[in-house]
């Protein structure tokens, strides 16, 4: 199934926090593809290479927008952050050791489509709370 950007339950009121969301979202898109077309191993190196790169620029930006505008879940979002950069670098670490299995890539899939959804329209939106204020 592919993920799409939902507004109303995503936008954090920062554009350029919600478009690079959206990055995220057509790169898990891209990679959801690829397995569906069978080529789980290489777009698996791929997704996880963009997904090191893109979480370093994002969650450094993401974070100064949390702790500059005093969002109530600031706290929290560093601590998903570290979370998932601990959780990718284990899955790398996997994965160069001996690669993954097309179940297992899938397993990754859900996993990751799960964890950015949650993450998203529970803790980034706050920002928009705070943000938004007239």
């Amino acid at each position: 199934m592919t993920v799409k950007w939902n507004y109303e339950e995503m936008t954090t009121g920062l554009s350029e926090i919600d478009e690079q969301h959206k990055e995220w979202f057509h790169r898990f898109n891209m990679f959801q593809e690829a397995i569906v077309n069978g080529q789980g191993q290489a777009a698996l190196r791929s997704a996880l290479s963009f997904l090191a790169d893109y979480a370093e620029v994002h969650f450094e930006r993401e974070e100064a927008y949390m702790q500059r505008y005093h969002c109530a879940t600031q706290a929290k979002n560093l601590e998903q952050h570290a979370e998932f950069r601990a959780k990718l670098a284990e899955i790398q670490n996997w994965v160069d050791q001996g690669g993954a299995t097309m179940v297992e890539v899938m397993a990754l899939h859900l996993a990751l489509e799960e964890w950015m959804i949650k993450h998203i329209c529970d803790v980034d939106v706050h920002l928009r709370a705070v943000v938004e204020v007239p």
